[in-house]
């Protein structure tokens, strides 16, 4: 509430204010109404067209485990307090799926052996492609409690191809809409 009337005045008279998503768009223009907001989507800023694969789930056999990925630094917005409770029933319940963080939890989690999660740890930017395919990842899900206003690492994970399981908020929607899997 402070971050309101503080910045009411810039944005109001900024020329433009730009915007990753519609849906920031109009969460910022209920606190700003005279603003001149333009939503221009961070794939839009690239010089080449952004076309992800289409995902291509794999046909688990035999014992196999379903592969989850979670990826960044996870906040207890971000949900990481939902992952931890998710893989700890997993575990629970001796269900045939395994969670990974491909990040950082903004606290300790319960991980193996006494959940299904494995924290991998922080990465750079860069070695994300290849740590996601050496995963071997069958599906990525973000657990925000919280909307996104663009989300990077479901960039990543659209360009591994792979199906994504998200919250029906923010960003994660409009970035999904048409998308398959």
């Amino acid at each position: 509430e402070d971050w309101r009337p503080r910045y009411a005045r810039l944005l109001t008279k900024a020329r433009y204010v730009i915007s990753p998503s519609f849906d920031a768009a109009a969460r910022m223009q209920r606190f700003v109404p005279a603003a001149h907001i333009q939503v221009l989507p961070h794939a839009s800023l690239y010089s080449r067209q952004v076309r992800y694969p289409q995902p291509r789930p794999r046909i688990l056999t035999g014992n196999q485990r379903l592969k989850i990925v979670v990826l960044g630094a996870l906040s207890r917005i971000k949900g990481a307090d939902t992952l931890e409770e998710v893989a700890t029933l997993t575990a629970i319940q001796n269900l045939d799926i395994e969670f990974h963080l491909i990040g950082y939890p903004y606290r300790s989690l319960r991980a193996l052996p006494r959940s299904l999660l494995t924290v991998h740890g922080g990465y750079q930017e860069q070695e994300l492609p290849q740590l996601l395919q050496a995963l071997q990842a069958d599906a990525a899900w973000f657990p925000a409690l919280w909307p996104e206003t663009y989300s990077y690492t479901l960039s990543a994970a659209l360009e591994a191809g792979l199906p994504i399981v998200a919250p029906n908020l923010g960003a994660f929607a409009e970035r999904l809409q048409d998308r398959d899997w």
